[in-house]
């Protein structure tokens, strides 16, 4: 996978380290084949600085320094990529260094970099980063190699790769009707195209669907003796582009009392309406009682005859 390593260097190394926290340059950071940062020794900058080089200029000195900061064993904080590979879950995937560089059992897949790239971008300062496409920091002037960036509509990240063996090798982010999508491709020689036409035949495919309206829900048992229900709304209802096929994993699910007794007032919280999609939740909104519950008549008339009961019983036994 080349430089898409970089992703998980970036997002362990936001995992450990302040990104304000200067560090100065050892010489051992610096002079590492292949592309780079141009680190000189003595220097000072800001661990923002690095993750800023490491991402957009995909310096394998950048890579390096963030992996000896720790504790200027680099094969440390390669140990930590591996151990956040497998909270991840990212079964086909080993790191050997920071970096990308080719080493030995160093590997991933396709589908566990889409993985790492979305949990990446859940962090909103990877995202920004990754989502700049050229700025200046520590006298350097950046440039994003991602060019789908400029290139394909929506495009908010990614991170390029190459080495001999390994090919060209790309993942991107896009975003547009409030769905993100992903694509990776490694040893692909027509990358930027490959990913625009994924993402426009998955774009293209995708439909806005009502999965909740606003108003009348549904109803709810009221524990009156008398078989009365209490209607119930929701203020605001939910849309969403989905993808073909897509509609038919929706799980709508109304969370609250399966009874209800009274007094309640109109308008008065029942519960919660969400909607997910597999495992991730998509919506949530409040569910409210739309008519008033009064206190039921038969727990007063129990209560009397309980009293009145107890009356009698206190009476004779005096």
């Amino acid at each position: 996978m080349a430089s898409t390593t970089k992703i998980m260097t970036a997002l362990v190394a936001l995992d450990l380290y302040d990104p304000k926290a200067w560090v100065t340059v050892d010489r051992a950071w610096t002079g590492i084949e292949g592309s780079s940062m141009y680190l000189k020794p003595g220097e000072r900058l800001q661990i923002i600085d690095l993750l800023y080089g490491l991402m957009l200029m995909s310096g394998n000195d950048a890579a390096v320094a963030l992996a000896s900061v720790l504790t200027g064993d680099p094969d440390d904080f390669t140990e930590l990529m591996n151990r956040k590979a497998a909270e991840l879950k990212l079964e086909n995937t080993a790191f050997a260094n920071p970096n990308g560089l080719e080493g030995e059992g160093h590997y991933s897949t396709a589908y566990d970099m889409a993985r790492l790239m979305a949990a990446a971008m859940q962090h909103p300062l990877f995202r920004e980063i990754a989502g700049t496409a050229s700025c200046e920091r520590a006298g350097r002037y950046m440039n994003n190699h991602n060019k789908l960036l400029g290139m394909y509509e929506g495009c908010v990240g990614g991170k390029t790769g190459y080495t001999r063996k390994a090919g060209r090798c790309l993942v991107s982010v896009a975003e547009r009707q409030g769905r993100q999508l992903i694509a990776v491709t490694l040893d692909a020689p027509d990358d930027w195209n490959d990913h625009m036409a994924m993402y426009d035949a998955c774009f293209d495919g995708l439909c806005m669907t009502g999965l909740s309206a606003a108003g009348t829900i549904g109803s709810i048992p009221v524990a009156d003796g008398q078989g009365n229900v209490c209607p119930l709304y929701a203020e605001e209802g939910f849309s969403m582009a989905l993808l073909p096929g897509e509609q038919e994993k929706i799980r709508l699910k109304l969370c609250g009392p399966r009874m209800v007794y009274g007094p309640i007032a109109a308008g008065e919280e029942y519960g919660y309406l969400t909607a997910s999609l597999g495992t991730r939740e998509l919506f949530r909104t409040p569910i409210y009682y739309k008519t008033e519950i009064p206190a039921p008549v038969s727990a007063e008339k129990n209560g009397r005859f309980r009293q009145w009961l107890l009356d009698r019983i206190t009476g004779s036994a005096s």
